[in-house]
């Protein structure tokens, strides 16, 4: 019989990242959509799971939905506002999102690192509308924050690929919000 063990590791801070735009969240949540391309991504990951065998063709099919936008592929949408409703009773509560999202090609990178920064792939975002429905706040946890080795030990390479997801998000979510 195993004896389990437990350990407590004390990441560094996390930095939770939180925008704010007058931008009504139907458009915040339309522009995302695209900028993942969550209409040509929705199949994408079982299609990784079922039919791709070599890293070639998973490159090839990465490239093929990213298409010139973010960089970063839709994964999958919980529409949170939905439990309010049971719990309000309002019909048509603030919508809430919980958006997960990201490049299978940037996780292999990170995890040959970090393995356990698997709990926080892929990164996921929330999309909030304001109570009085005047804007819209988009937050996420910076990615370089959570995924670094919580064991401390620096390695340059997986800083500079979590250094280089952290921009390219935070790319995203300004092209979203200025558009």
């Amino acid at each position: 019989m195993s004896t389990p063990t437990k350990a407590v590791l004390h990441l560094p801070s996390a930095h939770f990242i939180v925008w704010e735009t007058s931008l009504p969240t139907s458009e915040v949540l339309a522009r995302l959509d695209f900028a993942l391309n969550k209409d040509g991504a929705t199949e994408f990951m079982s299609h990784v799971h079922r039919d791709m065998k070599t890293q070639q063709e998973l490159v090839d099919g990465i490239h093929s939905v990213v298409n010139g936008r973010a960089g970063l592929v839709f994964f999958s949408t919980i529409p949170l506002h939905k439990l309010t409703t049971f719990r309000t009773g309002n019909p048509n509560p603030p919508h809430i999102a919980v958006y997960s999202f990201g490049n299978p090609l940037y996780a292999q990178r990170v995890i040959k690192h970090n393995p356990i920064a698997a709990a926080n792939i892929p990164p996921r975002m929330v999309i909030i509308e304001n109570e009085n429905r005047d804007g819209t706040r988009i937050g996420y946890n910076l990615p370089s924050s959570i995924m670094m080795d919580p064991f401390g030990k620096e390695d340059e390479e997986l800083k500079a690929d979590l250094l280089s997801l952290d921009k390219k998000i935070e790319a995203m979510v300004l092209g979203i919000i200025r558009a």
